[in-house]
């Protein structure tokens, strides 16, 4: 399992999420990639991810709870 901590706003992030989406469909059975969106709206997130054809699973966690359990910081 991968946990991929991204904003829309954040152009290193969409190249590493269009990354990992590649290796999700290179490799379906052996890893999950979750993209774990701490900034964006719902919708924003569908619309993008849409646009961009991503098929990994993600997550909207404007409430920061996973950051409890997986702290993190912007560089």
């Amino acid at each position: 399992v991968i946990i991929e901590f991204w904003a829309s706003w954040c152009s290193p992030c969409l190249q590493a999420m269009s990354h990992l989406n590649q290796l999700q469909k290179a490799f379906p059975s052996q890893i999950r990639i979750i993209g774990v969106n701490n900034y964006d709206h719902i919708s924003m997130i569908q619309r993008l991810s849409k646009q961009k054809g991503w098929s990994i699973l993600l997550a909207n966690d404007t409430a920061k709870k996973i950051n409890q359990f997986y702290p993190h910081h912007i560089i």
